[in-house]
């Protein structure tokens, strides 16, 4: 009886306590929210691309969803290689983030990893008051980034193009000549098509049947509603991080996207860059060397020879001697590139009497 009596007094056993705030679930709610946002990070660049699936079968061009029926470069040299519409995420104008050269300084030292360095080739932007500095390692992944710089009338929807298969860079106002309304200006993407091995562009429309493309260097739409519309260049520096801080001092730099800041330490192209031999083909090709071993400069010359010489519009010379390039006050436009490509689509409006014998 006594036992029985003992134990129907023992107490209740103690419910387990459920997780609390102060007891670490504000553990659970930052990793929930550091999870949120590097997912928001990730799937924004799809978002701004209509979440469409892979567009382009990276063989035949006709499978991208261009409008090609006024294709005016040849079509057998519209290559696809092996990439799909969008397979190189070109950086959207809402992750365009920057930050200081301060903030540039700590993250090379707290993250150990070679982002942007003093001797590190950067293109320099500035409009109005606002400068801006790309780096190309970051372009190298990216290939485009759609930007803003400016405030008030001054500002401006801007993209930076740069094609690593010619090394060349060319920067534009994304409005069209009908398109006076920066936030109406079109964002840009990458075709995955090529054309002498260098970039096409296609400018994004809510309907693809509306897109253009755009060749980097022909500095033209080249198909769909906009074909022949020439690109609004835009003046830009081709220097070193280094050099571009101590010239502005106040300059931001663009960041891209954290989640890719490893690949921004790597260098993918140093064995193509190694010796002359291209990818993919190219025509008219240079007939001498150095189709990739020298970098020019070229910039805007314009002047007629004489009643049956074309016109020329432009002047190369090695990039090492850009000091020497002249350009007139209507068209301050320097632009950079390997000379295999400059030769490629300019080749009879170039001036090409500064650059060393062919042989």
């Amino acid at each position: 009886l006594s036992f029985r009596l003992f134990m129907t007094s023992s107490p209740p056993p103690k419910k387990t306590s459920l997780l609390t705030f102060s007891s670490g679930g504000w553990v659970l709610l930052v990793s929930l929210l550091f999870t949120l946002v590097a997912a928001f990070l990730v799937l924004l660049p799809v978002w701004q691309t209509g979440f469409r699936s892979a567009v382009g079968d990276g063989a035949n061009p006709d499978t991208y969803g261009f409008y090609l029926n006024n294709l005016t470069i040849p079509r057998d040299q519209l290559l696809a290689v092996g990439i799909s519409k969008d397979g190189i995420r070109a950086i959207p104008s809402a992750l365009a983030e920057t930050a200081t050269p301060e903030q540039v300084d700590l993250i090379t030292k707290n993250e150990h990893i070679r982002f942007l360095v003093p001797e590190d080739r950067i293109i320099g932007l500035t409009i109005g008051a606002e400068s801006r500095a790309y780096p190309v390692r970051v372009l190298a992944v990216h290939e485009l980034c759609n930007d803003f710089l400016g405030d008030g009338p001054s500002r401006t929807p801007v993209a930076i193009s740069y094609s690593p298969l010619c090394d060349s860079i060319v920067v534009f106002d994304r409005r069209s000549n009908l398109t006076k309304n920066p936030d109406s200006a079109p964002e840009f993407g990458v075709s995955g098509l090529l054309y002498n091995s260098n970039l096409i562009m296609y400018d994004r429309q809510s309907n693809p049947r509306d897109e253009s493309l755009w060749s980097q260097l022909a500095l033209r739409a080249i198909s769909g509603p906009q074909v022949n519309t020439p690109l609004n260049l835009l003046p830009y520096e081709l220097t070193t991080w280094g050099q571009w801080r101590k010239k502005h001092p106040t300059t931001l730099a663009l960041l891209g996207l954290r989640t890719l800041k490893k690949q921004y330490g790597r260098e993918p192209y140093n064995l193509y860059y190694a010796d002359d031999q291209l990818k993919f083909p190219v025509a008219p090709l240079w007939p001498g060397p150095q189709l990739k071993k020298l970098h020019i400069a070229v910039t805007h010359y314009s002047t007629t020879t004489s009643t049956t010489a074309p016109t020329l519009l432009w002047r190369a010379i090695p990039a090492e001697n850009l000091h020497a390039a002249t350009t007139t006050p209507s068209h301050p436009i320097t632009l950079h590139t390997f000379l295999f490509a400059w030769y490629a689509f300019h080749k009879d409006t170039t001036d090409w009497s500064s650059l060393p014998p062919k042989n």
